[in-house]
């Protein structure tokens, strides 16, 4: 007879093992006669049956918490396994797209000389409302970049007796489930890996900070034994996320006959081949949409985008700044913030790019850079809405936005005293983007831009 790790006399731990073996062999909670009469506790055998009943019982929850961590590495494995199959299932799709047959259903098929695969064609839907699809169709995180290695970091975390070859964190903004591998060599992060995508990104950041990275994914997802990479603090990086429909792909409007019309098409063949193309543009001084005596530093190549039209006629710029109305204070002149300066209002948090004054209209335009303004408890980006006070973290200017106001200025569509937004998200191709030496915007010059890009 095998023995227990507690002192559970034989006489107690024969019976109750037989009572085990026969509610598993039958499949049922009820129990025999004999055995019920003989674990039955009663005044002579009292003392002596409840001792060898809690030992057994501690025997068996130690069993039902092995169980239990079984399970959940089980499950972590075939999550992976399903994420396997799923990206494998996407290559098939692709190459049957470019290279199969069309059959009479007008699908892509392959056939060998096993088995035949066929890759059904989207079928096109009208979108109605864009909020109400579902998360897990949206956007995923595909790598993170690393722009700073940092120092430091240790790969023997306090309360570690061993090494650990790498940490698990989360990804986190506004999708979920993201998770990232960090590895550490010489003490700086040498590389990241994606342990799980996630969903619903449209940005994110990698939150490899003390108390919030794991030695393993049970560890993670139960938000137990949290470790101190320790490290100067010096890591730096971009999440980068595919786009939706994912890479390869795009969502297009199907004409000018069918709008609100969607469908995936493949721009492999665009990205994979090459060509040179030359772009010249330039701005006037008195663009409204390029803020006078501000500094770019960056120029690109924004292809397919979608603007919405002011006053019945195409636009020939478009602001992706936004803008707030406010109206004067007591605590300072509200056109005295300073470019560059952080504003905020509540949770929300933003960066001024430029003050306009009209008599005593009083224009702010500021930008919120996912990367920058999300709210550092909850990791998201808020934005600025109603008339709560907007402050400047260095002017120290304060003031009231003016939520009585919806019209338009300059360009500018206005509901409730904020601008609305002029590009359609998740429309259009970054093509290409390059870095200049700073310029400074001035309303009586014009700055010509000329791109030769060769890919």
């Amino acid at each position: 007879m095998k023995k227990s790790i507690f002192e559970i006399s034989e006489e107690y731990l024969k019976t109750i093992q037989e009572l085990e073996n026969y509610m598993v062999d039958n499949d049922t909670d009820e129990v025999p006669a004999h055995l019920d009469e003989a674990l039955a506790l009663n005044k002579d055998e009292l003392d002596s049956k409840l001792k060898n009943y809690y030992f057994y019982i501690k025997e068996i929850e130690g069993k039902i918490q092995t169980i239990k961590d079984h399970v959940a590495q089980m499950n972590v494995k075939k999550k992976a396994y399903d994420k396997q199959i799923a990206r494998l299932k996407s290559y098939v799709h692709t190459g049957l797209s470019l290279y199969g047959e069309t059959n009479k259903s007008g699908n892509s098929t392959y056939k060998t000389d096993l088995f035949k695969v066929t890759a059904s064609n989207t079928k096109r839907l009208k979108i109605v409302d864009e909020t109400k699809i579902p998360e897990v169709y949206k956007r995923e995180v595909y790598t993170i970049k690393i722009d700073s290695s940092g120092d430091d970091y240790t790969t023997r975390p306090p309360g570690k007796a061993d090494e650990i070859p790498f940490y698990f964190c989360r990804i986190v903004g506004d999708g979920q489930d993201g998770v990232a591998m960090v590895y550490i060599f010489n003490g700086r992060i040498d590389k990241i890996r994606i342990s799980d995508p996630g969903y619903g990104y449209t940005y994110a950041k990698l939150k490899f900070e003390a108390n919030h990275v794991y030695d393993s994914l049970s560890d993670l997802y139960q938000n137990k034994n949290a470790l101190n990479p320790q490290g100067n603090g010096g890591l730096r990086t971009t999440v980068i996320i595919s786009p939706p429909g994912g890479w390869g792909y795009e969502t297009r409007e199907v004409g000018i006959d069918f709008p609100g019309y969607l469908e995936n098409t493949t721009t492999i063949a665009r990205q994979l081949g090459g060509t040179r193309v030359g772009v010249f543009s330039d701005m006037k001084g008195n663009e409204a949409d390029f803020i006078e005596d501000t500094t770019f530093r960056q120029v690109g190549i924004l292809q397919n985008s979608k603007g919405y039209i002011v006053d019945g006629a195409p636009r020939r710029t478009i602001s992706v700044y936004n803008t707030v109305k406010v109206n004067r204070t007591t605590n300072g002149d509200s056109s005295q913030y300073i470019i560059g300066e952080m504003i905020s209002q509540n949770t929300s948090h933003g960066q001024v790019v430029g003050v306009h004054q009209e008599g005593d209209d009083i224009y702010i335009n500021y930008i919120q850079d996912p990367y920058l303004h999300c709210d550092p408890v909850t990791g998201n980006l808020t934005r600025f809405a109603g008339d709560d006070m907007i402050s400047g973290d260095t002017s120290g200017v304060t003031s009231r936005p003016d939520i009585t106001f919806s019209d338009f200025h300059s360009n500018q569509q206005f509901l409730d005293g904020y601008s609305l937004g002029e590009v359609m998200r998740y429309r259009g191709d970054f093509t290409y983007i390059d870095n200049l030496t700073a310029t400074i915007r001035n309303k009586t010059q014009t700055e010509r831009l000329s791109m030769i890009v060769e890919y």
